[in-house]
């Protein structure tokens, strides 16, 4: 399901303490060694870091309207970013931008997607990665 996630990891990180004093409202957080799905069948696998997510936009298949939301939740949240980026054991912040591939070998044979400076400028200033996953469209 496409649209922007806010990444927070770190292996011997506690979501608790780095979320601490924060207004960061996370839909996910996890310890090292918790199931990643502790119900049904694929219960086995753990997470190996600790951390937590945030949604950063809406579900969208739209790359250009998850930016747009980017670039409002780095703004409204840029104080706890920086905070994290001092938090003891934290690793890696990032943003995931989830979108659709729109290549169908007749209309679309080549897929180019941009990311404005200010989106870069605010990440690169916080400290945040960028990570772009693209979603299949079968």
């Amino acid at each position: 399901m496409p649209g922007c996630v806010l990444h927070v990891v770190g292996e011997m990180l506690d979501p608790q303490t780095a979320l601490a004093g924060l207004t960061l409202q996370p839909y996910s957080v996890f310890h090292k060694g918790d199931r990643v799905f502790p119900e049904g069948p694929r219960n086995d696998k753990i997470h190996e870091v600790g951390g937590f997510k945030c949604d950063v936009s809406a579900p969208s298949s739209d790359l250009a309207q998850e930016v747009a939301e980017a670039i409002q939740f780095l703004t409204r949240y840029e104080a706890d970013l920086r905070r994290l980026g001092s938090v003891p054991n934290v690793e890696s912040i990032s943003l995931d931008f989830g979108y659709n591939v729109r290549i169908d070998g007749e209309r679309c044979v080549v897929q180019c997607d941009f990311l404005p400076p200010e989106l870069l400028r605010l990440c690169g200033s916080l400290g945040i990665g960028i990570t772009l996953s693209l979603y299949s469209a079968s």
